[in-house]
């Protein structure tokens, strides 16, 4: 009898991690055709689950066709036929397509395509992945022409509107576009993080917190909008200060910094010497944060006891500094999971993925929204950065 294991330290649900095993089992012929499966009560005991999950796992099965279940009969791996039709299309790949070789450098991408290569292994698909160099666009046509794949994943944020929509025209097979929804063309599925809902919740647990004064700092620039998650988030970041009847002020908002240590040293030093400089901040990425407590520790400010510091992703840099940085966890894997199930289960969906607070050391409750961080003037100039007492 098989029985799958659970992972506790696998953050998947239980379902999930079942039917992922139990899909590459039929797949693989582990579990030969026509098998009968045991009892579902029985089974569910051995391998730790309700009865519910299992059954949950068995009917997700059955509606992709590898196993049939009927009432007083029971649930058997599907005829070979089937399997054999599967077992053609392992032989193919899926063509994964990014923006440029420096976003495999990031450990959210990384993440992203962890969970891509993960799931297309249980079905025997093979990953190409291709970075697009900027203003290198004219031969991309010409690559999907000569790799044939099965499947094609757009990693769409900082790709053009006219490339992707060129490029999926002249695509037929199941394609899914990631991290951006393409507004002109809603029967395209994709899978995107709900940045506007985390740029809200992360800003609403500041507040509540006791800070009023609270600045975000954001990757791209927002004339031009190159990452429309920064777009989203800083739009959830206005909302729940609307909320809360904060004004929104542009001195909090600083943009384009990219990874750029520089940049994202001249928006917290302007930050930290505003005549009311923020209480908190919001960077919108884990390591943007990580740079601004290094730069705020350099400057011999504290973290939290002078100024707080909120995250986004949840990545290792989070965890690297004392104390670790709270954030918002996003469901990176999980991304690039969903985009190859619904390549292969020919799902037309837009999935919409929520993010987490992950509460650590690095925010402080204030009262009235007063940090202890305060600007000393000498004729009219900012001095160094005062603590109060």
């Amino acid at each position: 009898m098989y029985i799958p294991k659970i992972r506790r330290e696998d953050k998947r649900p239980y379902y999930v991690q079942i039917e992922s095993a139990l899909r590459e089992a039929i797949i693989t012929g582990r579990i030969p055709y026509d098998t009968k499966l045991p009892p579902v009560r029985r089974w569910a005991s051995l391998i730790g689950v309700n009865v519910h999950t299992l059954n949950r796992v068995l009917n997700n099965l059955e509606k992709e066709g590898l196993l049939s279940r009927k009432t007083k009969i029971g649930t058997y791996v599907r005829y070979q036929k089937d399997r054999k039709i599967i077992k053609e299309q392992n032989r193919n790949k899926i063509l994964v397509i990014c923006p440029d070789d420096k976003r495999l450098e990031h450990l959210y991408t990384q993440e992203v395509l962890r969970g891509i290569e993960e799931e297309a292994e249980i079905y025997r698909f093979n990953i190409d992945i291709h970075c697009v160099k900027e203003n290198a666009y004219s031969g991309l046509k010409e690559i999907l022409n000569e790799k044939k794949p099965y499947g094609l994943i757009i990693d769409k944020e900082g790709l053009p509107d006219i490339l992707c929509m060129e490029l999926l025209e002249d695509f037929t097979g199941p394609k899914v576009i990631i991290n951006s929804t393409f507004h002109l063309n809603t029967d395209i599925s994709s899978v995107v993080i709900n940045y506007e809902s985390s740029g809200f919740i992360a800003t609403e647990y500041l507040i509540k917190k006791g800070h009023k004064r609270i600045a975000i700092v954001i990757r791209s620039s927002k004339d031009m909008w190159q990452y429309r998650s920064d777009s989203a988030m800083i739009s959830g970041y206005r909302t729940a200060l609307g909320k809360y009847g904060y004004p929104v002020k542009k001195e909090y908002e600083k943009d384009g910094v990219y990874y750029d240590v520089e940049r994202i040293k001249k928006a917290t030093e302007e930050l930290i010497t505003l005549d009311s400089p923020p209480t908190a901040i919001f960077a919108t990425d884990d390591l943007i944060a990580f740079k601004i407590f290094q730069i705020l520790q350099n400057k011999k400010i504290r973290v939290p006891d002078d100024i707080s510091i909120i995250g986004f992703h949840n990545l290792l840099y989070s965890r690297t500094t004392s104390p670790q940085i709270t954030t918002i966890r996003t469901p990176n894997i999980e991304l690039g999971r969903k985009a190859v199930e619904l390549i292969i289960k020919h799902r037309r969906e837009h999935v919409l993925l929520e993010g987490e607070l992950i509460e650590r050391g690095s925010v402080k409750e204030v009262s009235e929204g007063k940090g202890k961080i305060e600007n000393k003037k000498v004729n009219g100039l900012p001095t160094q950065m005062q603590v109060n007492t």
